[in-house]
């Protein structure tokens, strides 16, 4: 007999729903289940509902290799549309149903709101898929620093309120080796004096051990990134107290946050981001200020070897204020810098993209812009070639604004480009990306509260 079977199953926050589809002659009709598992976005559980066969045989229709199971757990890389057969031998006779399943983009929008302002400056996707995130609560006094960790459909699983005597400011994170999460932030000790902070913690946000590092003057920690030995490399800024000008300040420690060296460089440089290069060194952008101290910066960068002395430095920009942000190494070798230019017309600054070679000779740059003041905080290279910018748009040139994030190709080239937020200030912090079919995670802070969206791979939120 034929007849019509129709399935609708929630996954996780995603739909997973089965289009109604007529059995021909010969086939069986209702023979499995399907419902949401936790491995994986898009991972289910299939079950049998005939208990007398002696043969299984399940097609996944993603072309993964099949399973003989009665009753298997698949998770599929992709959400798509998905024919799903399952093969029965009952009584030595084969017979087949097939059913049209289609599994939906996780896609969501959280905010964490904190009995106390506060504001984001990392997140990374961990281990087991979910996401950590790290910023401060602000008081009237100080700022404790503030660890959330959430699931891989970002609700929360637990926090941690590190509290410090003095004032706070976090700036970077990074899952450790060891499943942990090392983090840093900038720590004020007294007048005229802020140190580097690094808290180790375990995966379970307990404290395994905390250090300061730099001098008597002001030191101003930007990232964080673990060296291949298991030891930790440190990037920030170190005050002149004669000159009053920055210093970047570079520290490479053992596993357990011992200094093993240190070095400086320039004489009125900062650096905000750092990479491990392929060939083992580091590379750190910033901005370089106007030798004729007239306020303006120029995008600098920086390219050191694994002891930290320096191969050599670029500067680019044009003859207004330029400043880079963030960076990421490209296929070739090169780099792809990524922060803000000045326009001599308003809006006066643009999201500003530069591209290298490993050398560091500028080969191409490219502005991209909305209607306002856009400029650039995160960059990650995409399975397609391509690249994702994260930043902010001051639309209009209000007073409010809204996170930025502009997809393009390899040359540079615009694919697309969206923005995110409500009628208060919203800005990019940090973006992950997931796979090619799979889409973004973003870090925005969102007026005193913490936001997290995930999209889909065309940056659609629903």
């Amino acid at each position: 007999m034929k007849k019509n079977l129709c399935l609708y199953v929630p996954l996780l926050s995603l739909l997973l729903m089965s289009a109604c589809k007529k059995n021909g002659p010969g086939e069986l009709e209702n023979t499995f289940t399907t419902a949401p598992s936790g491995a994986g976005n898009y991972g289910i559980q299939f079950t049998s509902q005939v208990s007398n066969a002696t043969g299984y045989e399940w097609d996944f229709g993603d072309g993964m290799p099949h399973s003989s199971e009665p009753n298997p757990l698949h998770v599929y890389e992709c959400p798509g549309a998905y024919s799903v057969t399952l093969t029965l031998i009952i009584e030595g006779t084969s017979s087949s149903e097939t059913e049209e399943i289609t599994v939906s983009p996780l896609v969501f929008r959280k905010k964490f709101s904190l009995p106390e302002s506060a504001y984001a400056a990392a997140m990374v996707r961990t281990s087991d898929m979910g996401y950590a995130i790290f910023g401060n609560t602000i008081s009237v006094s100080y700022k404790p620093l503030y660890f959330i960790k959430t699931d891989r459909a970002g609700n929360k699983l637990w926090d941690r309120v590190f509290e410090e005597n003095l004032s706070a400011g976090a700036t970077s994170m990074i899952q450790a080796a060891d499943g942990g999460y090392a983090l840093l932030s900038s720590r004020e000790l007294g007048s005229f004096n802020m140190d580097f902070h690094v808290t180790k913690i375990n995966a379970q946000g307990n404290t395994e051990w905390e250090r300061d590092y730099g001098g008597s003057s002001l030191e101003f920690a930007r990232k964080i990134q673990q060296a291949p030995d298991g030891g930790y490399v440190i990037l920030g800024s170190t005050t002149d107290t004669v000159a009053g000008n920055n210093k970047i300040y570079l520290i490479k420690t053992n596993a357990t946050g011992q200094v093993e060296w240190e070095r400086t460089y320039g004489s009125r440089e900062d650096a905000f981001s750092l990479i491990a290069t392929t060939d083992g060194g580091y590379a750190m952008l910033g901005q370089t200020k106007d030798i004729n101290n007239t306020g303006k910066s120029d995008v600098y960068l920086l390219k050191v070897n694994s002891s930290g002395a320096m191969e050599w430095e670029k500067t680019f920009g044009g003859p207004l204020d330029d400043q880079g942000y963030a960076l990421v190494q490209a296929p070739d070798g090169g780099y792809m810098l990524l922060g803000f230019i000045e326009k001599p017309e308003l809006p006066i600054y643009d999201m500003y993209l530069i591209k290298t070679n490993q050398s560091g000779e500028k080969q191409w740059e490219n502005t991209y812009d909305v209607q306002g003041n856009e400029g650039g905080v995160d960059i990650k290279p995409t399975p397609d070639g391509g690249y994702v910018l994260l930043g902010y748009a001051n639309l209009g040139g209000t007073t409010g604004a809204d996170v930025f994030l502009v997809k393009i190709d390899g040359t540079g080239t615009v694919q697309w480009k969206k923005t995110y937020g409500d009628t208060t200030y919203d800005s990019g912090i940090s973006i992950e990306t997931l796979s090619g079919c799979d889409g973004y995670v973003i870090l925005a802070n969102q007026f005193h509260s913490i936001g997290l969206i995930k999209t889909d791979k065309d940056g659609n939120t629903n």
